[in-house]
């Protein structure tokens, strides 16, 4: 109760500012009906989660460590602030929780201003739909702020919920079935092997060498371990043996759906041949060719990937075709990364996509950048002004399809 009260008393303070209700204020800004800065300073709030400030989670299972792996380390974090400072932009962090209201009003009173954006990455701390909880405060205040509206946010976390949304717009995904109780048996007609995952964690959250099940028995067993695990729903679906690949995009799509805003990074292919050599202690996991939670979390000097992907000409357009439906049906905004596996007839099948991408200087997006000569903070800014145009806080460039200047 403490907390409603507190966010209803700094909402009441925020809106009074604008003189406009938190929903009128919010369709304003959508319409372009409000004075926004343009091509001048813009006060931008970055809200942050990161590992050393998450609430403790209590370890059910022995061995399962990786609960805090989605969360951003301080490190990127100023990267974020770094790469919009570099735009010329004021910025202040905020831990994103429950007082993000009050912090907003306080930025309001020390400044003499309300603040334009807020940059955040949140992935909330609990909660089904936690990803979708800042933007909701957000939007409820009329705060525009980047990436994915409530809806997407709510979606993409559910992995299930998204793939049945993959197979109703006819995009291909492995069969599956979501499994929500130790009661529930796994449909005798998925074909073996399974491969078997948290439905809503992110980051290769518990995905270890016991994920690809040959055997029923097995899988109905590591499913009963994953739900004790981390309490929520197990997905399971038929496992696609082929090779690992990651297409990201930034920009937004256009009124009437065209893509002459949207920048298609190249594609990128996880190496597991050369990994068996750079980490030999996890030589264990890499025979059975998936992206583990082990292996995302190896650092760039031992992390080996092929970008541009050694694909033919008709299997990267068909990825690039697909990531762009994909960011386009999940109602993803201003950047997205959308992961898939080839088949055994090397067709691209989704797996899942990353409305909020990882952007240290080790994520997959950034090393997709990095194959055309972008820098992280170029990334950074690159998303950062599509929303900015999307919202009509700030005039957006296309870019000189030269930028940046070849190395």
């Amino acid at each position: 109760y403490g907390c409603h009260a507190r966010v209803a008393s700094a909402q009441r303070l925020y809106v009074r500012e604008h003189n406009k209700t938190p929903k009128d204020n919010y369709a304003r800004r959508e319409r372009g009906e409000v004075d926004m800065p343009s091509g001048k300073q813009l006060l931008v709030a970055v809200f942050y989660n990161t590992k050393d400030k998450a609430p403790g989670r209590e370890q059910r299972v022995e061995g399962v460590n990786d609960y805090l792996a989605e969360y951003d380390t301080p490190e990127t974090v100023q990267g974020y602030a770094r790469a919009i400072r570099l735009l010329g932009h004021e910025v202040e962090l905020v831990h994103g929780d429950e007082r993000i209201v009050e912090e907003l009003e306080k930025m309001r009173q020390k400044h003499g201003r309300p603040v334009d954006i807020v940059w955040t990455t949140c992935e909330g701390y609990r909660g089904e739909s936690r990803e979708a909880q800042i933007p909701a405060i957000l939007e409820m205040i009329g705060m525009p702020y980047i990436f994915g509206k409530v809806l997407c946010m709510s979606l993409t976390l559910d992995k299930a919920m998204t793939k049945r949304v993959f197979a109703f717009h006819g995009l291909p995904t492995p069969r599956f079935q979501e499994i929500s109780s130790p009661l529930q048996k796994i449909d005798p007609t998925l074909k073996l092997p399974l491969f078997i995952k948290p439905n809503s964690e992110g980051t290769g959250m518990g995905i270890t060498t016991k994920s690809l099940c040959r055997t029923m028995e097995d899988s109905q067993k590591h499913v009963e371990h994953l739900l004790e695990a981390y309490q929520g729903s197990v997905l399971v679906e038929e496992y696609v043996d082929g090779e690992d690949i990651t297409c990201g995009l930034v920009g937004n799509l256009g009124p009437d759906g065209n893509t002459d805003n949207i920048h298609v990074f190249p594609l990128s292919q996880v190496d597991y041949n050369e990994m068996k050599k750079t980490v030999p202690q996890l030589v264990n996991e890499i025979p059975e060719h998936f992206y583990s939670r082990n292996i995302k979390a190896l650092t760039l000097k031992d992390f080996r990937t092929l970008c541009p992907a050694p694909q033919p000409k008709e299997v990267e357009d068909e990825i690039k075709r697909l990531t762009v439906e994909v960011f386009r049906v999940t109602h993803c905004l201003d950047g997205c990364r959308v992961d898939f596996r080839l088949d055994h007839n090397n067709k691209p099948t989704v797996i899942e996509v990353n409305a909020i991408p990882g952007l240290s200087d080790e994520s997959d997006l950034s090393v997709c950048a990095y194959a055309e000569h972008w820098t992280l903070d170029e990334l950074i800014q690159e998303i950062f002004l599509s929303t900015c145009a999307r919202y009509n806080i700030l005039p957006h460039k296309t870019r000189d399809p030269n930028f940046p200047t070849k190395k």
